[in-house]
């Protein structure tokens, strides 16, 4: 990532700074991170969910069935035993 430019002040009669000037991808950017953090602190406090239990809701739902085959890949069941088809089909012991 190329280093981005420094800030340019704009400042009063008694030098003091008043105003800055940022690149608009600067400045975009730090408008996206002021909305994540929004986001972040609007969910403070508010219950948690683990992995497996948003897994075991989504298949209790019926919008599941069209992504099953995705869940399935992404689920630590999934992966453990696409782990396991991978290295036995490759020789290894797992």
């Amino acid at each position: 990532m190329p280093a981005q430019p420094a800030p340019q002040y704009i400042t009063d009669d008694k030098g003091n700074r008043v105003s800055v000037v940022l690149p608009v991808d600067q400045y975009q950017e730090l408008l996206d991170d002021l909305e994540d953090l929004a986001a972040v602190a609007e969910c403070k406090g508010e219950d948690t969910l683990s992995h497996d239990e948003v897994i075991k809701q989504l298949k209790d739902s019926a919008s599941y069935e069209p992504i099953r085959s995705t869940l399935e890949a992404f689920s630590p069941e999934g992966i453990t035993e696409t782990t396991r088809s991978n290295s036995q089909s490759s020789g290894s012991v797992g």
